[in-house]
């Protein structure tokens, strides 16, 4: 598949300033399997047909598929849960580690 700007197909429809944002596509296969035997008698044409589907996400914001704007949602809210719970834990360990630090700074007193 190869992703062809307006500009490169110039020759096949004239390009204006407002289309630069449309993108065209190639898409080439090349037969390189074994066919499967068919009950009916198929000609040429009906042997090689293959049904493709294509999906072309919309995208936000210019940058960000559409299916990725859950992933997106659940880290920000899981870096929120974290904060907050980094600061509860950090105030529950804090005085901790000041009374531990005052614990070191008797004892080296006292030596």
């Amino acid at each position: 598949m190869k992703i062809l700007d307006p500009l490169h197909l110039s020759a096949l429809r004239p390009v204006k300033s407002h289309d630069t944002r449309l993108k065209y596509a190639r898409i080439q296969f090349v037969h390189s399997g074994i066919l499967t035997p068919s009950s009916q008698p198929l000609n040429d044409v009906e042997r090689y047909r293959l049904p493709i589907i294509i999906r072309l996400e919309p995208l936000h914001l210019n940058a960000i598929p559409e299916t990725v704007i859950p992933i997106i949602i659940a880290i920000v809210l899981v870096s929120l849960t974290g904060l907050c719970m980094a600061s509860r834990v950090n105030a529950y360990l804090r005085p901790i580690a000041q009374n531990a630090r005052d614990e070191y700074e008797d004892s080296s007193k006292t030596k």
